[in-house]
Order: structure tokens, then sequence, then C-alpha cells
């Protein structure tokens, strides 16, 4: 059954997937910094892009601390605290240990 199924993987940028949409997307913020500083995932509209893409599964790969604490910004940190908290209620984060 899976030889006649086609897959189609792409890798891309926030900015290069705007205006477009998959079934699956998996949105890895790991960041590679001394600093816990969260860089581009504090610019609002590049979350919306993000997170509205997927229209069957969106899978979010990252760490709790630094998106909720990495940045001076507390906009954006209490957005992800909201987001994060959300998915924690509805028992949708599988937390991994690292």
């Amino acid at each position: 059954m899976l030889s006649s199924i086609s897959y189609r993987i792409e890798v891309s940028s926030i900015d290069g997937f705007q205006g477009r949409e998959a079934d699956v997307i998996v949105f890895v913020t790991v960041r590679c910094k001394e600093h816990r500083e969260i860089g581009f995932l504090k610019d609002m509209r590049r979350m919306n892009v993000a997170l509205t893409r997927a229209r069957s599964a969106l899978i979010v790969v990252g760490s709790r601390v630094t998106l909720t604490e990495g940045t001076a910004d507390e906009e954006s940190a209490s957005m992800w605290r909201r987001l994060l908290g959300s998915l924690t209620e509805v028992k949708l984060e599988v937390p991994v240990k690292g």
C-alpha cells in the first residue's frame, strides 16, 4: 500500500512559505544561540504564517523555556506561553527531556 502513495517533502523558511499551505507542517523553532534570544520567532506576522499554513497537522519542535523566557519582548513571550499552555491543556504537547 505504501508503494502507491506519493510523498513530497519540501523544506522552507517561514518567509519562503508565505501565501502557501501544506497538509502537514513541521515547524522547527530551534535556535543555535549562546543566549536564549528567539530572534525572528518574536515577529507576530511570521508566527501567524508559521501557525496557520497546515491543513491537517502542525508539529512544533522547540524549547518551551527558550520560547517563553528567551526574549525581552513580553508580547511574544506571552503569546508563546498562551499557545503552549493551550496545547498542554488539551493534552497535545509531548514533552521530551533532553
